[in-house]
C-alpha cells in the first residue's frame, strides 16, 4: 500500500481533467444559479442518477484500460474489479462522504472520485486514455474538459 499511496500523491500533483456534467468550468457572474442548480442535482435521487452514469463510464472504460480500485479511507485495494465492485463505489450507502481512486494499471494515470461530488477528476492522462474517457463519457451524457487555470499554469 506504501507504493501505492505515494503514487497517489505523486499524481495528484499532476495535470488533471473533469469528467463532468458540465461542459465547462461556470464563470463567476453566473455562480449564483450554477450554485442553486448544483443543489438541485445534490438531491439524493437526482446525484444517485449521476453517480451511475459515472458508473457506466468506468465499466466501460475499464473493458480498454484495467485499473485497481483505491478507498482512501480504508486503504482497501480491489485489483481487476467486475461489476458488482464497482457499483459498491457508486451506489453503496455510506454515513459520510468517501473518495476512492481508479489506478490504471498500465498507465500513470487515475481518476478520483469523492461520492458526495457531481464530478470524477482524472489525473494525467495520456492521449489514448483522455480520447476514451471522452467517447465511454459522451456515452453517459458527461463532458471531459481541462480547467483552463490548470491548462494555464495559473
Amino acid at each position: 500500500m506504501e507504493d501505492t499511496g505515494k503514487r497517489i500523491e505523486e499524481l495528484l500533483e499532476k495535470p488533471y481533467w473533469l469528467i463532468d456534467i458540465f461542459p465547462k468550468r461556470i464563470g463567476s457572474k453566473n455562480a449564483d444559479i450554477y450554485f442553486r442548480t448544483e443543489e438541485y442535482y445534490q438531491e439524493k435521487k437526482r446525484s444517485q442518477c449521476i453517480r451511475k452514469r459515472f458508473l457506466e463510464f468506468l465499466l466501460r472504460l475499464n473493458c480498454y484500460h484495467r485499473f485497481v480500485i483505491l478507498d482512501a479511507e480504508t486503504e482497501k485495494e480491489v485489483s481487476d474489479p467486475g461489476p458488482e465492485e464497482l457499483e459498491e463505489c457508486f451506489l453503496g450507502q455510506w454515513e459520510r462522504p468517501k473518495t476512492f481512486c481508479f489506478l490504471f494499471q498500465e498507465k500513470e494515470s487515475m481518476i478520483c472520485f469523492r461520492t458526495d461530488d457531481l464530478y470524477m477528476t482524472l489525473y494525467q492522462p495520456d492521449k489514448e486514455l483522455l480520447d476514451m474517457c471522452a467517447l465511454c463519457a459522451a456515452g453517459q451524457g458527461l463532458y471531459v474538459w481541462e480547467d483552463e487555470k490548470e491548462a494555464s499554469g495559473s
